[in-house]
């Protein structure tokens, strides 16, 4: 019988809601945001915002579509910029 290899944690494709997570993080830091404000940003408790970072929770629908508006809103902004 053949051994299974084991998974690292690394080799585990990330779920979309883990990517829009981690640039959320990055428009947060990028943009000297505190979580409080981020949420008011989005539209959702200070909690559900820092549920989503800590892990304890993903983002359901109606907040992977607002965290992908608001990134986006960024990288669009940030492009025209550059041309410019």
């Amino acid at each position: 019988m053949k051994k299974r290899k084991k998974r690292t944690r690394s080799s585990k494709p990330k779920l979309l809601s883990e990517v829009l997570v981690g640039r959320l993080e990055r428009y947060r830091k990028k943009h000297d945001l505190s979580q409080e404000v981020l949420a008011h940003r989005l539209g959702f408790t200070l909690m559900a915002v820092n549920n989503w970072f800590m892990k304890r929770h993903r983002p359901g629908r109606r907040a992977r579509m607002r965290i992908g508006e608001l990134v986006s809103q960024d990288r669009k902004s940030s492009h025209n910029k550059s041309k410019k």
